[in-house]
Order: C-alpha cells, then sequence, then structure tokens
C-alpha cells in the first residue's frame, strides 16, 4: 500500500480572498470564540476552551491539545473535546515521520484518508482506536518553537478540509496563543506564590525552633537539651521522627541510646545495639560537611537496608551533621513516612537548624564538665583565688623565721615565671607589690638579674646571702634590709617561680631556715596549681558565661549589627584585649567591609582587599585561625599594615566565620602597644563566637530574605491586578489579544476586506496603533522570558555571542523611532567581547534602554552605543542627551513601575525588565552619574573566557 502523504499547506503562497461579506461574519465569530478562550487565566481550562470553541468554529467531531516535551521526544494529551478516554495520553514524537514534519516545517498537516496513511507507528493505532477518518494537525508555535499541536477530527465521514477551514483554524491559534503563554504565565505565577509561601511557612517553623533552642542554651542540662533539640527539629523540620545521636568528641564514641521523638512503632527497636559501631552509617555520615537528602530511601542501600527504617515504614530522610567550632557533636536523622523532595530552600533552612543545634549541644556539654571541674577545684582548694593564696603564703614565711623579734623590719614576697618574665603577685607587707614590680623588670637577659633571677635562672634550689650589699646582683628595695633567702618554687622538675625573704638582721637566716622555707614552697607549688586550676575553671565558667549570653542575643534579636557589636565587646572584656573587629566578604571573596568593631574607631565601614594580600589568602584557602604575634612587622599584612599601625596593634589574631560551609567573614582581636599570646582555649573561644556570628548573620539574611518575599509577593499581587485590568481594557476595545488586532491590521493594509479603503490620515493612524501593539507584544515576550514579572527564574538557554552583534540589532530595529526625532545612534567599539548568555533575552533588555534614551531625548540629539572589555567584563554604555534624572530619583531606577517623566506614555516597566534580565544573565546595570547633560546606563556581563 502507497503511504498516503500529508498536505503541507503554504498560506501565503494563495492569493485568492475571501468574499468581504464572509470574512467580517468569520473574523466576528473568530473573534466571539477568540474571547471565550481567554476569558480565563486558568491553563487547563485554557486548552479544553480551545478544543471545544474550535469544534464549533469548523464543525467537525473531536478536537485535541497535545503538548510536547522539552527535546520533542514525546508529548501528553492536554485536552480534547468532546471526551473520549484519551486525556494524558502519552502521544510518541520521536520516530513519528509527521510529527517530525509538522516540527521541522511550523505547517498545518492534513490527512484526507488516516486508514491509507502508513508508517504512523503508535500515532495510528490511537487515531483508530478513537475512529478517527479525516485529521488537520495545526502546530502551536510560540517564539519560533513548536511547543505542541491542536488536531481537527472527523469521525463520521471523510473530510477533507478547505483552505478556508485551515486558513480560519490558523487564524484562531494564532489568536490563541498569547492567552496559551498568559495561561503559562499564571500558572507559573501561582506556582512561585505556593513555593514562597511554603519557604516562608518553613522559615516561621524554623525561627520558632531556633528561638526555643537558644533558650536551651542556657539550661545547662544536657539530656534536656538533647530531648528538646528533637522536639524542636520534629517541629521545624516537619518530619514524623527525629532520631539524634550525641558525640563526644573527647572519647571519640557516640553517647547511647539516642534521643527518639514520639511515635515509633516499635519503641525497642532503636536500642536493639549496645553501641554504634565505628563502621556503622551513622560514623559514616558524622564525617559529612553538609545534609544528605534521601528523598526515596528504598533506591538508597545505606539506608534500605537498615531494619529501623523497614520497621518503621521511613520512605524519606534527611540527615544532618551536627558541628560547632570545628567539632563534630553529633547527627540528626528526621524521618518522614511519606516520599518528598527536599528543595534548595528546605536543605538551608534544615543546615541553619543544625548549626543552631550544635551549638546548644555544645554549651550544654562545655557547662556540664566546667560544672564537675569547677566543684572539685573548689572542695581542693576552697574559695581562695590565685591571688589570695599567694598572700597568705607571703605573710606565713617571716614568721617560720627563728631569730625573726617582734618589731624586726622584714618582707616577704611570691614571683612566678611567665612567658619567660618574672613577675610579682604578692607580698608582705602589700606596700612592697608595686615597689617590686616598678623597680625590678627581671629578665634572663637584664644586666642585674636580682638575687631571686639568679636562683630561677641558674637553677639553684636555694640562695642565701648574709649581706645583700655586697652582692652584685641585689636589687634594693629598702635600704635597712641586710639579709635575704630565696627558694625555689617546683611543679615537677619544672621550676615555676620563688619564695624570697628580707630581714633587717644580718646573716639571718639558719640552716634550719632553708628547711622551713623549702617545705613552705613546696606547699605553695601544690597551693598554687590547685589555685591556677580553680582561677582557669572560673575563667572557662565565665567564657562560658560569654558564649550563653550572646546565644541568648543571637537567639532573640534580629539585628545583625546590634548583635555583632555585643560580639566584638563581648571578646574585648573576655579576652582582655584592646581592641576587636569583624568583617563580611563579598560573594565573590574579592573585598570585605568592617561592619562592627569594639571600642568604636574609624575604620568601620571601610573596604578592606582580600586577593594579593597573603594572610587573607590563607585564611581563605585554610579557613583555619591566624595568630600574628608582630602586626607591626608581619609581610603577610600587605596593605593591610598601614590599618593596624592606624590602630597601634602589635598581636593579632584572625578567626574565620562560617556559615553553612561558606566563608562569608573573620573575626578579629588586637592588642595595641604591647605583647601578647593567645592560649588554645582562647583561640577555641574566638572559634566558638565567630560560629555564633555565622548563625547570626544567617539568621539577619533569612529574616530579610523573608521580608524581601513578602514584598515580592504583594509587589506580584499589584502587578496581577493591572494585567487584568489592562486585559480588561482591551477586550472592552474589542481588542482582546494584539494578535488579534496585528492580524486584522494585517488584512486590512493588505486589502483583503474588500471595498475598505483608507485614507492617508486614517492609515497614519492605524500604523502608530500597529507600533504600539507590536511594542505590547515585546512586553508580553519580556514577560515570558523572565518567567513571572519580578522573579522566578528558570533555566536558561545560553550560547556564546559577541555583544556587536546585540548592539547591531537594536540599532536597525529602533533606526525607524530615531529618525523619526532626527537623532543620531553612534556605535563605538574598542573591543566587544564575547559573552555567553541568552541572546533573545540580552536583545530585549538592550532595546528597553536604547528606547528609553530615544523616548526621553529631545529631537536632533545624539545616542551613542559604546562596546569596551574592563577586567574581564564586557561593558556596554548608552548615553542620551536627555534631561537626565535628579537625586531623589537615582536611588529608584530600575525598580517596577517608576517612571521619571510621568508625561511621556509608558508603563515604568522597561528598564526593570532590562535589570533583571541582565541580572539573570550574570550581569549588572548601572547607572553612573555624568559631568555633562544627560543620562547613561552602564550594562556589564561576564566575558566568556577565551
Amino acid at each position: 500500500m502507497q503511504e498516503a502523504q500529508p498536505h503541507v499547506l503554504d498560506i501565503e503562497s494563495d492569493a485568492d480572498a475571501l468574499d468581504q461579506t464572509n470574512i467580517l461574519k468569520q473574523m466576528k465569530r473568530l473573534g466571539d470564540l477568540t474571547r471565550a478562550v481567554i476569558s480565563t487565566l486558568d491553563l487547563e481550562n485554557v486548552f479544553q476552551q480551545m478544543c471545544r470553541m474550535v469544534v464549533r468554529l469548523i464543525n467537525v467531531d473531536h478536537s485535541g491539545l497535545v503538548l510536547f516535551d522539552q527535546n520533542h521526544e514525546q508529548g501528553w494529551v492536554q485536552a480534547e473535546f468532546p471526551e473520549l478516554g484519551v486525556l494524558h495520553r502519552q502521544i510518541p514524537v520521536r520516530g513519528i515521520s509527521a510529527e517530525e514534519r509538522l516540527i521541522l516545517t511550523q505547517a498545518p498537516l492534513q490527512f484526507d484518508d488516516v486508514s491509507k496513511a502508513e508508517g504512523l507507528g503508535a500515532v495510528a493505532e490511537i487515531w483508530n482506536e478513537l475512529g478517527i477518518r479525516s485529521i488537520l494537525i495545526i502546530p502551536i508555535v510560540i517564539k519560533g518553537r513548536v511547543i505542541g499541536s491542536l488536531s481537527l477530527d472527523s469521525t463520521q465521514t471523510l473530510h477533507t478540509f478547505t483552505r478556508d477551514e485551515v486558513e480560519l483554524c490558523q487564524l484562531f491559534l494564532a489568536q490563541i496563543t498569547p492567552a496559551i503563554e498568559n495561561a503559562q504565565l499564571y500558572a507559573e505565577t501561582q506556582e512561585w506564590e505556593r513555593r514562597t509561601r511554603e519557604q516562608k511557612d518553613q522559615l516561621a517553623r524554623t525561627m520558632t525552633a531556633a528561638r526555643h533552642l537558644a533558650r536551651l542554651m542556657v539550661a545547662g542540662d544536657l539530656n534536656a537539651t538533647l530531648e528538646a533539640i528533637a522536639e524542636s527539629a520534629k517541629e521545624a523540620l516537619g518530619c514524623d521522627i527525629v532520631v539524634l545521636y550525641r558525640y563526644d568528641p573527647v572519647a571519640h564514641q557516640f553517647d547511647y541510646p539516642p534521643v527518639v521523638t514520639d511515635g515509633l512503632r516499635y519503641p525497642d527497636a532503636i536500642v536493639r545495639e549496645s553501641r554504634v559501631l565505628p563502621d556503622s552509617i551513622v560514623f559514616k555520615l558524622l564525617r559529612r560537611t553538609g545534609p544528605k537528602t534521601v528523598p526515596d530511601v528504598s533506591s538508597d542501600p545505606d539506608f534500605s537496608e537498615r531494619r529501623f527504617a523497614r520497621d518503621e515504614k521511613i520512605a524519606s530522610v534527611i540527615v544532618l551533621p551536627l558541628e560547632c567550632s570545628h567539632r563534630k557533636v553529633g547527627v540528626l536523622f528526621a524521618n518522614y513516612h511519606q516520599p518528598r523532595e527536599f528543595s534548595p530552600e528546605q536543605v538551608e533552612l534544615a543546615q541553619f537548624f543544625a548549626d543552631q543545634a550544635a551549638i546548644a549541644i555544645d554549651n550544654a556539654a562545655f557547662e556540664q564538665t566546667l560544672t564537675k571541674l569547677y566543684e572539685s577545684a573548689k572542695s581542693v582548694s576552697g574559695k581562695s583565688t590565685l591571688n589570695q593564696t599567694l598572700q597568705q603564703i607571703a605573710e606565713r614565711a617571716g614568721n617560720l623565721i627563728d631569730r625573726h623579734q617582734p618589731g624586726d623590719h622584714w618582707a616577704s614576697y611570691i614571683a612566678l615565671l611567665e612567658n619567660n618574665q618574672i613577675n610579682f603577685l604578692a607580698a608582705y607587707p602589700s606596700t612592697w607589690l608595686p615597689i617590686l614590680n616598678n623597680q625590678h623588670q627581671i629578665h634572663r637577659t637584664s644586666s642585674r638579674r636580682g638575687i631571686i633571677g639568679r636562683a630561677i635562672w641558674e637553677r639553684r634550689r636555694y640562695q642565701k646571702v648574709g649581706n645583700v650589699h655586697t652582692d652584685p646582683d641585689y636589687i634594693e628595695v629598702d635600704p635597712q634590709i641586710n639579709s635575704q633567702l630565696v627558694v625555689v618554687i617546683k611543679s615537677g622538675d619544672e621550676i615555676i617561680g620563688a619564695l624570697g625573704i628580707e630581714h633587717c638582721a644580718p646573716d639571718a637566716f639558719t640552716a634550719a631556715d632553708v628547711k622551713k622555707i623549702k617545705m613552705l614552697g613546696a606547699q605553695a607549688a601544690i597551693a598554687i596549681e590547685k589555685a591556677r586550676a580553680l582561677d582557669e575553671t572560673a575563667w572557662r565558667a565565665s567564657q562560658l558565661q560569654a558564649v550563653l549570653d550572646l546565644s541568648r542575643q543571637v537567639g532573640s534579636s534580629t539585628d545583625l549589627n546590634q548583635t555583632l557589636v555585643a560580639a566584638c565587646r563581648a571578646a574585648v572584656e573576655l579576652l582582655k584585649v584592646d581592641h576587636s573587629g569583624l568583617v563580611l566578604f563579598d560573594d565573590h571573596e574579592v573585598e570585605a567591609t568592617v561592619r562592627a568593631e569594639y571600642p568604636p574607631t574609624e575604620i568601620s565601614g571601610t573596604t578592606i582587599p582580600l586577593r594579593g594580600i597573603p594572610i587573607e589568602e590563607e585564611l581563605i584557602e585554610k579557613r583555619a585561625t591566624i595568630f600574628v604575634p608582630d602586626a607591626m612587622n608581619e609581610p603577610r599584612l600587605g596593605s593591610l599594615q598601614d590599618v593596624f599601625r592606624k590602630l597601634g596593634t602589635r598581636a593579632l589574631l584572625l578567626v574565620p566565620i562560617l556559615a553553612n560551609g561558606k566563608l562569608i567573614g573573620s573575626f578579629g582581636l588586637d592588642v595595641i602597644g604591647k605583647d601578647r599570646a593567645f592560649r588554645p582555649e582562647e583561640q577555641q573561644l574566638c572559634e566558638t563566637f565567630a560560629a555564633q556570628m555565622g548563625v547570626a548573620i544567617e539568621r539577619a539574611r533569612l529574616y530579610e530574605r523573608a521580608k524581601q518575599d513578602a514584598e515580592d509577593l504583594a509587589r506580584l499581587t499589584r502587578a496581577n491586578q493591572e494585567r487584568a485590568h489592562f486585559i480588561d481594557l482591551l477586550e472592552h476595545q474589542h481588542f482582546n489579544v494584539p494578535g488579534f488586532a496585528l492580524s486584522t491590521l494585517d488584512l486590512l493594509f493588505q486589502g483583503d476586506l474588500g471595498e475598505v479603503r483608507l485614507d492617508e490620515r486614517q492609515r497614519a493612524k492605524l500604523e502608530r496603533v500597529q507600533d504600539e501593539l507590536r511594542r505590547y507584544k515585546r512586553f508580553q515576550e519580556s514577560l515570558r522570558q523572565s518567567g513571572h514579572p519580578y522573579g522566578g527564574e528558570r533555566a536558561l538557554e545560553r550560547e556564546s555571542f559577541s555583544m556587536q552583534e546585540i548592539v547591531d540589532e537594536v540599532v536597525q530595529v529602533l533606526r525607524a523611532d530615531a529618525e523619526a526625532k532626527a537623532m543620531t545612534i553612534q556605535v563605538e567599539c574598542s573591543d566587544a567581547g564575547c559573552v555567553r548568555a541568552n541572546f533573545d533575552m540580552l536583545l530585549v533588555a538592550l532595546t528597553h534602554i536604547v528606547e528609553n534614551a530615544i523616548k526621553f531625548s529631545p529631537s536632533n540629539r545624539l545616542i551613542t552605543i559604546r562596546l569596551t572589555m574592563h577586567d574581564n567584563w564586557v561593558q556596554v554604555q548608552v548615553d542620551d542627551q536627555g534631561c537626565g534624572v535628579n537625586i531623589e530619583m537615582r536611588e529608584h531606577l530600575g525598580q517596577p513601575g517608576f517612571r521619571g517623566n510621568p508625561q511621556i506614555p509608558g508603563m515604568g516597566l522597561g528598564l526593570a525588565f532590562a535589570t533583571k534580565f541582565v541580572a539573570l544573565n550574570g550581569g549588572q546595570v548601572t547607572f553612573p552619574i555624568k559631568d555633562e547633560p544627560g543620562f547613561r546606563v552602564m550594562v556589564s556581563l561576564p566575558a566568556e573566557p577565551v
């Protein structure tokens, strides 16, 4: 059997015109049907109305509408009328010659007798199933691309579709295509609104849980904290079961059993094992650096093979490793009974919750450890501090001397060795202490070391001098003194200080005195170590309190600046430094800005370069704390030395700030005018502060994003209302859609409406209407390109091209508009450069910008377009010689609905769309100030790497 070839129709090749009366009747009928279809923005309803109306228009038995996938592999039946049971049926496209010809030619296909057609595969089976005898298929084309087809089916008799019927169907579809675009736009808008509401709901749940966690950070009870975290996670993440494993980073093992929320089918299942084995999935997930999402547990062997997942009917899981200040503290499993996909926003919020939870666990464990240590130290040393203990020992020393008589002049003191420096910490009488510290700057390299220095540096057990005035190392404090005894204080084999006694009598100290003072020194060593432990514990307790205070502020405040300044102040007061500053990096880690400092100086708001500064590049690469002992002479600081010299910084500690695994800034401590080393525990405290700041910054950004989402939603609602009003206005004026009006005007200008004739005035007026309608079509295309009016990015089709191509096409399109005002468009190109972007979107953006320059400039003026390349950015600068804009207006440029001159017609969306479209392609639109009259717009796009 010979294959029946479809007719590929070429309407423009047929010059026969319809009778004027029939045309007018058909146009009226077409207009009525078009109005019926575009009266709804519901996409499914639009498709259904199209099938229903085309059956009425051509008087056929059935109609179906099919939409193709992106790659034209297959399609799905979206609507039919009347219903024959094929709705949502899959239709093959690839390999079907008729479908491929439809896509290639973008012209209607007609089969007069389906039974004689061959090579249609599964499509023929569907047609036979429906009893179709004849069929006309019209492609649905949007922006030059076939997205589907509309079929007209005859099932009762064979039907040969006339050229007039085909032409009428094409015209009908041309009018309906914008309705499809509007409905798609509306559907995308509804989906964006739904996602925005979900995101706001998720944000609200997370913020509620975060505030609860912030309160937990000061609770102190580790078990209660873990249980509350699990319950809060269930609320914040909307899951069914939470399993929380707490990890002990000191013991390198998990606490067992884990904390589990209510809702288990088999409560004993989770505690079948006595511990978490090193090769278990829990240890494996602990080593992750971010969340793991499992939308389908059955497809992941790590989870599908777990008995817990099978017993509890777990369908989806999100796993959150918990980490605080580079310490792993646990793993949280959020389990769902129903399958679900995890959006990027949900994962981001889950990570934010995990950061809060990790800090709460770390704080609770820290407080628990410190409480035990503090109580232990108190039981050994009572309530004495180190200075109190040393003072008591100094007072006891003089009373142990055998030759001491009431009224004798004597003094005793204790010095400790710290950082290779001898410092006097206690003396009796107490008036000696400031004198000793003022006169005795005893160091290893000093010319006069003092007798106490000699005993320490030469590691002698004791020094007894009967006549101090003959000793070259003696440093005099009181001229009445004649004798001195020094006994070193040791901790194990290490000399940690010395106990000294000076007496007015010559040769005042006997061998028995030396023995007693040695015993006192040994007791002093024990007491000093105990007192030091208590002081260390007290310092750690104050450290914990500072962290908890900061946690409370982070949990209760959304004011980012206030929180950052509070962190700087806490660091200065707790670590006894002179200044603290916090800087935030830009997204590309090129520059940083000083966002907070304490106490305030002139550096707040300063911009700091990151690239080319070795120490900053080291911080970015290693993401680890850096200590600089001598900032004045540190070559790695590069040009930043000027900043630190201005502050007078001697020692510097730089701590990275991380949020969601990304480096967002650094936290710095400055010691001014003196040397200072930071102990490991002090560095750890700074890292904890930095982790808190990461959470605070992320929280503030989330609040700001939620606020922006609410503003976008309100703006989008207003835009939808304005668009609905505009469509109603067009419908009232019998211009249902621009395409319908443009098609009618084309017929009128071509003389296809019979005796209708236009004079020059009428033609000129209608040509202006035609221009406005074409501009509206461009506006409508802009909406389609962007997904919806003010947001909702979609994946863009990108290609490589020179911006010279864009400029040339814009000039060609707008040349007539410029000539109408006797204006000249001058193009200057020094280096056009290539970009990888969406050509059509940038064409629309630059057209809006140059069109504005023509519109807002007086006649007989020059418009200049300059193309340059600067620092791997392709720049297009558009200059006009109009009136420009004043300072008050500049901050509103690019905002939707803003119009610089309300007297000039427009909707205030052109520049807004240009800004949006350029941003979607990775660029930016700025408005540099000109010295000469006029307005300047600068479009900057990343150049494609060579």
